[in-house]
């Protein structure tokens, strides 16, 4: 198995790459527009070039800590995505459409049927689209193939390509978690990663313009390590923390205050989908999230 610094290298090479090459010379067989012209128009070939690499990881942890009074767990204020998905994007398409896929690599037997995992990330899914604030739409695609680009490249198993633009590439073992961060196995219960566009100099891609990087791909993984449900009351709620990291996919970071107090209990302020400790089901989004999503999204397709 590969580390995980190495996909990590890779895009710190991109960045470092960017930050020393001239702009100024034009790449030999480099197609040309007049300046000003859209991306919409741009024909599919003058991106050719452009290659995904790793942005970041972002992962939702259950509470394993200890307390004898009150502490901060975490205190997370919302950020401003670096990183979006653009409309009518070439590169993926030139759809107006967000597509997912579901993988079917599940390691450990939780007592649930694939169908029910599946229909529980899709109800995930569907409820962040259903924003009235927004005209974001969702298309499932369906494949054979066994999801995940990260676990192929780390000796995992999965798909070397990505078939849609949010991947949910199934459950993995603790091992897969400890590459993230020493002992993440037996805390991360999910990671959502971003990939990025990068042009044929390694420079990050902005071709809407708006200052921010382009996303290629989001892809998550779940640790197989802790017990699965699909219920409100009892263990990991599959479509809650699916929910949290498809908030993630869709550009929304951590966010609000968590004080572990001395009767272990985790006190939010405020309590949302995006907290960065999982405690109980969540399964809508809170007005917090929604406010959260809509600033993001509300010029989508517009």
């Amino acid at each position: 198995m590969k580390p995980l610094s190495a996909l990590v290298s890779m895009a710190t090479a991109c960045l470092m790459l960017a930050a020393c090459t001239k702009t100024d010379v034009k790449p030999e067989n480099s197609l040309v527009f007049p300046a000003g012209t859209l991306y919409t128009a741009m024909p599919k070939a003058a991106f050719s070039k452009h290659k995904a690499g790793l942005l970041k990881a972002e992962y939702l942890t259950c509470n394993k800590s200890k307390s004898e009074g009150k502490t901060i767990i975490y205190n997370d204020k919302k950020t401003f995505p670096d990183a979006e998905f653009v409309s009518l994007d070439p590169r993926r398409g030139s759809t107006r459409m967000l597509t997912f896929a579901i993988g079917d690599q599940l390691t450990h037997d939780f007592g649930i049927s694939q169908n029910a995992v599946h229909a529980a990330i899709e109800r995930a899914m569907n409820t962040w689209s259903k924003a009235s604030c927004t005209r974001l739409q969702m298309q499932q695609v369906f494949t054979t193939e066994n999801l995940g680009y990260v676990s192929s490249q780390l000796g995992f198993g999965g798909y070397a390509n990505n078939i849609a633009d949010i991947q949910h590439a199934g459950f993995l073992p603790g091992e897969f978690f400890n590459q993230l961060t020493p002992g993440g196995g037996d805390f991360i219960l999910a990671v959502t990663f971003t990939f990025i566009y990068f042009d044929e100099n390694g420079a990050p891609t902005d071709i809407d313009g708006n200052g921010i990087n382009d996303v290629a791909f989001r892809e998550t993984y779940y640790n197989d390590n802790f017990q699965w449900r699909i219920s409100k009351n009892t263990d990991y709620d599959i479509e809650s923390v699916a929910l949290h990291e498809t908030g993630h996919a869709l550009g929304l970071s951590h966010f609000g205050k968590g004080i572990l107090c001395k009767d272990g209990k985790i006190r939010f302020t405020p309590r949302a989908v995006m907290n960065a400790v999982y405690v109980d089901a969540l399964r809508q989004p809170k007005e917090e999230d929604k406010s959260f999503e809509c600033a993001i999204w509300k010029n989508w397709n517009n």
